[in-house]
């Protein structure tokens, strides 16, 4: 509970949170000596307050609800009191009348009362609700009897945080670029027809680093669930890399240092929830019947380097290994044990030879001289690297093993040959697994993880290797910009892979290239008078400047002054009503009464299906989230919730203040039938509708989005 309860003469300081009404504090005191360390008995202490108000809100609402605000006040004393209660009045909302609304009241006898207001929401975010109680001097009679005023703790007051959000379905779009000195770049803002009024915002943020936003959002790399054994290394895999290159840089601070080890050890100890008895690891720990060739590879290629920051039991690396080495076959190839959750693993006559390149890679970087001869015997499985039916992703990952591998020539062979695949477009490069490609490059790129992914190892194929004669920094540059490009507003990418490989690549290659330059002086314009300047700082290079930019539609210039280059992104948030469907799931979502008003605990039922809409696609898709958002005032029934988990489809639920969310084995083109009941905790009037949306984790792009509705309104 996010309740800040304080004394009359306290002030209002959200959020830190008194005891409601009895605490008991177990003290555990302890006491030093000349033979040893010594604790006392365990004591328990209780203290409470003569009476106090409690309120009862949702944890969000959509901006033109009406939240009904109720405020519990509780009297534990014998002696009847009478209080008069208030709602601070606040710009953030406004008070709507309320003809039976009454704030003053006796209590008597350890009763309570309720007292109500009807409030509006004005403005989007987050806008704090004060309440305040006050027991009042008075001769008029209680129940009989004189009210008394508490000698100490005659008032209470409380406050609490609303969550205001825009209705419908959010849109994000970023657009990331390096801008160097004398250049400009034109950005036009413009909104669809449907959009909700008022919900767009737009910002502008600038650095002298590129790994700026990484830096400052080492938990938020992603925006999507990090709830399975994959996920949760985006805690740790790219954090790694992150914290060598501060130090590399010389920019690691003791706060950083201290922030990254903390995402580190909740990473590592999370990890070890999905490993498996033999040492392997896998999406879902040991709900899986066996390990993942992939993921166990994934999981001790980052143990290894993250143990020189963290504790971690170097046994955890080895057993993992040793499971790994039993997976090698005769022919060199390890084969694909376990659920296989990354994409470019899924199929193709050529994906065995992607996946050995991926755990020899592992066992090179962990560099046992115990595990030499399975690195010698994969190199027997990685001569069909260089063959033509081999996908450009295979390429890209062989490219990078074998430069682990210090094999000059079969490198070489391998980027020439991808060098010939390039797709090349003004000062950018990358690779591409779609056969089709895009003609122009869109303002508001939309990444693709694989395609992120491929061009991540092609780069680390070009700049790893402790012997500089043997890389390619300068052909690395226009791969550089053009995975910078596809960076999401919190210095990610779209999913955990295309993540942790990119920023592996962009720290590998910015590592060896770090210099102290001067930076650029940026100036932010808009056709409607905006002007503003940011000025960088070589001292903190890799601090963000944020610009809000205060006009949506408008036409944006930046233009870089001075010398040297920054990491510039726009990045526009708004609301639609009605987003056109990408094509790739088929979402129907019902709703029905099961009980509702004048019932004192209105609910009702979700009724969702789903499926591909390509009914051909026997294999399924990759992992698939569903995500449910309450109606406000609304949470999901926990006994529903649970039963969930009956579906074999069904991986993992988690139940949060924001809603549902569903790991799904795979999604297919039969359709997959999901059922939940949503209970009344708040009342809210005005109610708009919720939102159920499906995505394909490792291809986000494949998406879709359907409303509901409380069927009692």
């Amino acid at each position: 509970m996010n309740t800040k309860a304080i004394g009359e003469t306290g002030e209002l300081d959200y959020p830190v949170k008194v005891p409601d009404t009895i605490t008991q504090w177990n003290v555990d005191a302890f006491c030093t000596s000349t033979v040893g360390l010594g604790f006392s008995p365990r004591i328990g202490h209780q203290v409470f307050k003569p009476y106090f108000v409690e309120l009862n809100m949702p944890y969000s609402v959509k901006q033109g609800e009406t939240l009904v605000l109720k405020a519990n006040v509780f009297n534990f004393m014998r002696q009847c009191i009478k209080v008069n209660t208030n709602l601070y009045p606040s710009k953030d909302f406004q008070l709507l009348p309320c003809d039976d609304c009454l704030h003053t009241a006796c209590l008597c006898g350890n009763p309570s009362d309720t007292f109500t207001w009807n409030i509006k929401p004005l403005i989007l975010g987050a806008i704090n609700i004060t309440i305040g109680t006050e027991a009042l001097e008075t001769n008029e009679l209680c129940d009989g009897q004189t009210p008394v005023v508490p000698t100490n703790g005659k008032s209470d007051i409380v406050q609490k945080r609303l969550l205001v959000e825009a209705h419908g379905i959010p849109v994000e779009n970023t657009r990331s670029l390096i801008l160097c000195a004398s250049k400009s770049e034109t950005i036009p803002l413009e909104l669809p027809t449907d959009v909700v009024l008022g919900s767009q915002s737009a910002k502008c943020t600038v650095t002298g680093d590129v790994m700026g936003k990484p830096l400052n959002n080492l938990n938020s790399l992603v925006r999507l669930p990090t709830g399975c054994g994959e996920q949760n290394m985006i805690l740790l895999a790219p954090v790694i890399k992150i914290y060598n290159y501060s130090h590399a840089t010389a920019q690691m601070t003791t706060a950083l240092s201290n922030k990254a080890k903390g995402y580190m050890e909740t990473g590592y100890q999370n990890q070890l929830k999905f490993k498996h008895k033999d040492g392997s690891y896998s999406a879902f720990g040991s709900s899986d019947s066996s390990g993942s060739t992939w993921l166990t590879a994934f999981v001790a290629r980052f143990f290894f380097p993250c143990q020189n920051v963290i504790n971690i039991e170097y046994r955890h690396i080895t057993e993992a290994l040793d499971w790994l080495k039993k997976q090698q076959q005769s022919n060199g190839c390890f084969q694909s044990v376990g659920r296989v959750i990354h994409k470019e693993l899924m199929g193709g006559v050529d994906s065995q030879i992607a996946l050995t390149a991926y755990v020899t890679s592992t066992f090179v970087e962990v560099n046992n001289p115990k595990y030499n001869d399975v690195i010698e015997k994969a190199k027997k499985c990685l001569q069909n690297c260089t063959e033509a039916q081999s996908s450009i992703y295979t390429k890209a990952q062989c490219a990078y093993t074998y430069t682990l591998l210090g094999d000059k020539v079969k490198r070489t062979q391998l980027l020439k040959q991808l060098d010939e695949v390039a797709i090349k477009k003004d000062d950018k490069i990358h690779w591409s697994t779609k056969s089709v490609v895009p003609k122009a490059d869109p303002l508001w790129p939309k990444p693709n993880s694989a395609d992120v992914e491929t061009t991540s190892y092609v780069v680390l194929a070009m700049v790893s290797g402790k012997d500089p004669s043997k890389t390619d920094l300068a052909a690395a540059v226009p791969a550089i910009r053009w995975i910078y490009s596809q960076q999401n507003a919190n210095g990610g990418f779209a999913s955990t892979q295309d993540t942790v490989v990119a920023l592996s690549a962009v720290s590998a290659y910015y590592s060896k290239t770090f210099a102290n330059q001067s930076l650029p002086t940026i100036n932010i314009t808009n056709n409607k008078g905006f002007r503003t300047q940011v000025i960088l700082k070589p001292t903190k290079l890799s601090e963000v400047h944020v610009v809000a930019l205060p006009d949506n539609p408008a036409v944006y210039t930046l233009k870089a002054l001075g010398s040297g280059c920054a990491y510039v992104q726009i990045t526009e948030r708004y609301n639609i009503l009605n987003p056109e469907p990408e094509g790739t799931f088929i979402l129907q979502v019902k709703t029905s009464s099961i009980q509702c008003p004048p019932h004192p605990a209105p609910s009702f039922n979700i009724q969702i299906s789903v499926s591909l809409s390509d009914a051909s696609n026997n294999k399924g898709t990759n992992m698939a989230l569903v995500e449910i958002k309450p109606v406000s005032g609304f949470v999901p029934n926990s006994d529903t919730v649970d039963r969930l988990l009956i579906n074999e489809e069904v991986k993992r639920v988690e139940n949060k203040q924001t809603g549902v969310t569903i790991y799904l084995e795979k999604i297919t083109s039969t359709p997959l039938l999901l059922s939940i009941d949503m209970e009344q905790q708040c009342e809210v009037r005005d109610l708009h509708p919720a939102v159920v949306s499906v995505t394909d984790y490792y291809e986000p792009l494949k998406h879709i989005e359907k409303t509901y509705r409380n069927p009692c309104k």
